[in-house]
């Protein structure tokens, strides 16, 4: 709930009781407003509900990472743009193809997002769009289904870059100073 709060990873926070790890809660809200709220009116739901019934409360510190830069190669392809209907949908559309082979088609993709959703096939490092590319894009990746699955020796980075590289996208290691959100306090809530 933290981090899909605060648009954090696991990386980026810090601190915190043990139960906060395997603790499950059911939580049933409503919006105090008419309609259905956009994904950042539910995070500042959930943060204001994270105030009052867990008693959260935090401090942030700039911490140097290891991290990916998400980079393009000077004679990258051009990305399509997306049609205009499908800008800012931020869909990912994973197809197991017959040969073995994953793929990910992406429309309405911002690069920042794309940036956010390769990390969940890259666990080890937080990926930093350096790209530079503004705006909303339709493109397609492909990866070894086994080596998504980790059912193949070697690394998942090394398996993103090679489906990376026709795209034009590089993963550049380095380290960076990154916000990290220390938890200083969290209750259990008490029940309803």
């Amino acid at each position: 709930m933290i981090e899909f709060s605060y648009k954090l990873s696991d990386r980026q926070v810090s601190g915190g009781p043990s139960w906060m790890a395997d603790t499950k809660f059911d939580i049933t809200a409503r919006p105090d407003t008419e309609g259905l709220p956009s994904v950042d009116q539910y995070r500042l739901m959930l943060r204001k509900l994270l105030t009052s019934r867990f008693q959260l409360q935090t401090h942030t510190v700039q911490q140097t990472l290891p991290v990916y830069a998400l980079t393009r190669d000077d004679n990258a392809p051009k990305l399509p743009h997306s049609e205009p209907e499908f800008d800012g949908k931020n869909q990912c559309y994973v197809i197991n193809l017959p040969d073995g082979q994953t793929e990910f088609h992406c429309v309405g993709m911002a690069i920042p997002f794309f940036a956010d959703f390769l990390m969940r096939l890259i666990t080890d490092r937080q990926i930093v769009d350096e790209t530079g590319l503004a705006g909303y894009f339709e493109f397609t990746m492909r990866m070894s289904t086994s080596e998504l699955n980790g059912d193949q020796p070697g690394d998942s980075a090394d398996a993103c870059r090679r489906a990376l590289q026709p795209l034009g996208f590089k993963l550049v290691p380095k380290r960076e100073p990154l916000d990290v959100m220390v938890i200083d306090h969290l209750e259990k809530p008490s029940p309803n």
